[in-house]
């Protein structure tokens, strides 16, 4: 933000994205970052100008905006966060009338009217308007609520410790564990524009959770991303699982009830393929990216999506990778199997796996 991500940038994003949209109705949202309320008001303004009828979400988790996209008649909608990224970054992320994000070549021809720099113009008269939401997040915990066995959740009467790092979902916690039934203790909880840690969920950045979840007697620890996009687990010992864990987690207890296509990218843990393999369903791998994996899920009429960063699609109930719906789903499956996390990730096929960044400034980048 500031250097490469500037108002000018995001405006001429967003214009772009209008244009795609033929100035329909977007709805528009961010996470708390210090950065989001600026680039919000440029990515309005922006949308403005080109005639669309805007929706302010404020600030809203993205798997809750995705879900809301169908439901409110919109042409697409347009999110700002930096996800899982440090706090001096943050990013505008496009989704199209389906609710998921725009798929690979939907993107391109973003990209092409934002380097052309063609976008529609609206005079005066023309100009679009904007109206405020606020009351999106009750059909949103209403169908999560039917999606789930809640009645056995509740039963169980779980201890969990969630930490949202801050972000867009902080202001959520308290529905969702009263929808599930849940005793909640939230960590990191307060939306002031800090983020307290690492908001990538993974092991190093659960720590923290890992050090007190024994002494507050907690059943189970969820790291969000600052979007809510992504999740990663802590279980009742102070284990911190590694962030490949969520998804195959999901995917054992959802393929026992309905097996089908699972759609998951190049890298992510094998652990998937063998949960897969004994569920008697299939694991089509895609590139690396929500863009992607939702393009195949569609192209294979997947019943499951996700990736090895702690990412859950459940096509079914909501086209968006949703922390919301994976802590859901695990809560589930702890309580229909009678298992304690601990339990449940012993019982996973483990594996070694390395990740590595490879540095390549800039000018190398083509070559690369």
């Amino acid at each position: 933000v500031g250097t490469s991500l500037t108002p000018r940038v995001v405006m001429d994003y967003a214009a772009a994205f209008a244009t795609f949209v033929n100035g329909g109705r977007v709805l528009l949202a961010r996470d708390t970052r210090y950065s989001s309320p600026m680039l919000h008001a440029a990515a309005q303004a922006s949308l403005l100008a080109t005639g669309c009828e805007v929706l302010d979400f404020g600030v809203c988790p993205a798997p809750l905006l995705q879900f809301s996209v169908p439901a409110y008649g919109a042409a697409g909608a347009l999110c700002i966060s930096g996800g899982h990224h440090p706090a001096g970054w943050n990013a505008l992320t496009l989704f199209g009338a389906d609710g998921a994000v725009l798929e690979p070549t939907g993107g391109e021809a973003v990209l092409d009217r934002f380097h052309a720099g063609h976008f529609l113009q609206s005079d005066w008269r023309h100009t679009g308007f904007v109206r405020a939401v606020s009351d999106f997040a009750e059909p949103y915990f209403a169908a999560l609520e039917r999606h789930v066995q809640v009645e056995k959740v509740r039963a169980r009467k779980f201890t969990v410790l969630i930490d949202p790092v801050g972000g867009a979902a902080c202001a959520f916690l308290e529905t969702f564990a009263q929808r599930l039934g849940f005793r909640l203790l939230a960590v990191n909880a307060q939306p002031s524009g800090y983020l307290p840690r690492e908001p990538e969920p993974r092991p190093r950045s659960a720590l923290q959770m890992a050090s007190i979840i024994g002494h507050l007697q907690g059943d189970v620890g969820f790291l969000l991303s600052s979007d809510a996009g992504r999740v990663s687990v802590v279980t009742e010992t102070g284990e911190p699982a590694s962030e490949e864990y969520t998804f195959a987690l999901v995917a054992d207890h959802v393929l026992a009830r309905q097996a089908g296509p699972v759609v998951t990218n190049c890298c992510t843990s094998r652990m998937v393929d063998d949960i897969a393999a004994y569920r008697e369903s299939p694991v089509v791998k895609s590139a690396v990216g929500q863009a992607s994996v939702m393009a195949r899920l569609d192209d294979e009429r997947g019943v499951l999506g996700g990736e090895g960063s702690g990412s859950v699609v459940l096509p079914a109930f909501n086209r968006a990778f949703d922390g919301f719906l994976a802590m859901a789903l695990i809560l589930e499956s702890m309580a229909e199997s009678g298992q304690k996390l601990s339990t449940l990730l012993r019982r996973m096929p483990r594996y070694h796996m390395v990740k590595r960044q490879l540095h390549c400034e800039a000018r190398e980048a083509y070559r690369a």
